[in-house]
């Protein structure tokens, strides 16, 4: 029959058939059964052996689909596709992650503004648009949200001598009152980082609220800030009096606080290793995952995870529970290394 020389027929590990087009893949597949199953693909067993997402299937292979919680899509998985299915799921969600990325990076411009004590007008933002090449805003709160442009690079720009006649913002000196109005007008919700307070913020002491519990902002007579949890009694009476007095607040997302570190694994392949070293790292550790590789060959397993590590102590437990894993036998840590992993791209190849 015709049908065969355009289309192939595979199968579920319960035996369902599914028909796809010639040269489909594993992610092909993968979106057919669900599209949130395809969008945490990591790869697929045929048989017994294990292959990659990008693997193209023929027809008669029985395949179960491998999958990880912390997996997380690239545009590089367009190329990996063939079905118009899949393609529009990919799409889908790359316009959703960008605008996510654009709404994360006006958060962290916004943030970075108000930390360093710096004034930003349109001729500033005109600025700064010219030194990284940029058409607009959000091309910039874009690359700040992707991490394309670093913290570092545009704090530099912001603080660097002007050399024209512009008026020079970022050479001013603001007192605490102008810092605080500043973050008012640019940053609605002030970021608290919890191992620097600002000067004008202090902890309120009838409720102490801890990192990680919400937060609420009251201004006191002097023009400070008391941080109250949110459900304080006095948050609850300055909110219904309704007196203006009352600032959002948050405490600075933990990877803001944070060391990347690279770790990289080795040892005996076995069922089930990559996804006890992701569960491991993101729910038992509550450790955030920047970007995951894995590898197997010949019965070897090789692993890479960039990772936000708070401080040394918890990088020591994780090393010491990874290598206690039944199958891991080297495990290797990596601080300064250049970061190419952008996309949080999670592999894996045979």
């Amino acid at each position: 029959m015709n049908i065969f020389s355009s289309e192939i027929l595979v199968f579920t590990p319960q035996g369902e058939i599914v028909t796809l087009p010639k040269d489909a893949t594993v992610l092909d597949f993968a979106f057919e059964i669900h599209t949130d199953l395809a969008l945490n693909c990591i790869g697929a067993k045929i048989g017994r052996n294990v292959v990659p997402i990008n693997h193209v299937l023929s027809s008669g292979d029985i395949i179960e689909i491998l999958s990880s919680d912390s997996q997380k899509p690239n545009e590089q998985w367009l190329h990996f596709v063939k079905t118009s299915k899949s393609r529009k799921g990919l799409n889908r969600i790359f316009h959703q992650e960008k605008i996510k990325q654009i709404n994360e990076g006006r958060k962290l411009f916004k943030y970075l503004v108000a930390k360093n004590n710096i004034l930003v007008d349109g001729k500033v933002i005109k600025k700064i648009l010219k030194h990284f090449h940029l058409a607009s805003k959000k091309d910039l709160y874009l690359q700040v949200g992707n991490e394309e442009l670093s913290k570092n690079e545009l704090v530099a720009v912001l603080k660097e001598k002007a050399t024209d006649r512009l008026i020079r913002y970022w050479k001013l000196q603001f007192t605490d009152a102008d810092i605080l109005e500043n973050i008012r007008k640019l940053n609605p919700t002030l970021e608290v980082d919890e191992m620097k307070l600002h000067s004008f913020v202090e902890i309120a002491k009838c409720c102490r609220p801890l990192p990680g519990d919400e937060i609420t902002g009251c201004q006191l007579p002097d023009g400070r800030i008391s941080l109250h949890r949110s459900d304080c009694e006095i948050i609850k009476v300055e909110s219904h009096l309704g007196n203006g007095k009352i600032i959002q607040a948050q405490w600075t997302p933990k990877e803001l606080l944070s060391q990347l570190y690279r770790i990289e694994l080795s040892g005996f392949d076995r069922p089930g290793i990559a996804n006890q070293v992701t569960t491991l790292i993101s729910t038992e550790l509550n450790v955030n995952i920047k970007a995951l590789h894995f590898d197997t060959h010949n019965e070897l397993f090789y692993g890479m995870l960039d990772i936000y590590i708070a401080n040394e102590d918890v990088l020591k437990d994780l090393v010491e529970r990874l290598e206690k894993l039944k199958g891991i036998t080297t495990v290797k840590t990596v601080k300064d290394f250049k970061d190419t992993s952008k996309n949080g791209f999670l592999g894996f190849a045979s």
